[in-house]
């Protein structure tokens, strides 16, 4: 009787813990992006007095700063497509594709990679335009907001 082998061995195991690495390219950038935007509105507005808003405008040109940072990043650096290859590489060196107990991870795991793709580019379009978005409303409201809010405190 022949010995059956499980749908699990380590070869799956490797391809499907490849997805980590999708997710982690997914959510990482747009994580530390909006985290250092936060923190920079966080510390402008506690500069900020019901008069002087003058904090406003240097966070608005720190946050396009860091949309610039973020679109350097991810479309001069292009991660995600680096990313791919450098797993499917790792994929051809151990001949998986000629594995016949691998071919269900490799679809599972190259479908999961095109949709990470996919909603990479969203996420990407998204942020850099909230950011730059962001960072312009910022600094067009500090800008004209204290020379007519300032004229109104009391003295």
């Amino acid at each position: 009787m022949p010995k059956q082998t499980g749908p699990i061995n380590f070869l799956n195991l490797f391809i499907m813990g490849q997805v980590f690495f999708h997710l982690i390219a997914l959510f990482l950038a747009p994580f530390i992006a909006v985290s250092l935007t936060s923190v920079t509105l966080s510390v402008a507005l506690r500069y900020c007095t019901a008069t002087d808003f003058t904090a406003l405008p240097r966070a608005g040109t720190l946050i396009t700063g860091i949309a610039f940072l973020y679109v350097l990043a991810e479309e001069v650096w292009d991660f995600s497509t680096n990313l791919s290859s450098e797993i499917e590489a790792n994929f051809s060196w151990f001949h998986a594709d000629a594995i016949p107990e691998a071919k269900p991870a490799l679809e599972r795991y190259r479908e999961i990679a095109a949709w990470t793709s996919a909603a990479h580019t969203i996420v990407v379009r998204v942020l850099e335009a909230a950011l730059v978005v962001s960072g312009t409303l910022l600094s067009a409201f500090g800008d004209l907001a204290t020379p007519y809010l300032g004229g109104f405190a009391v003295q």
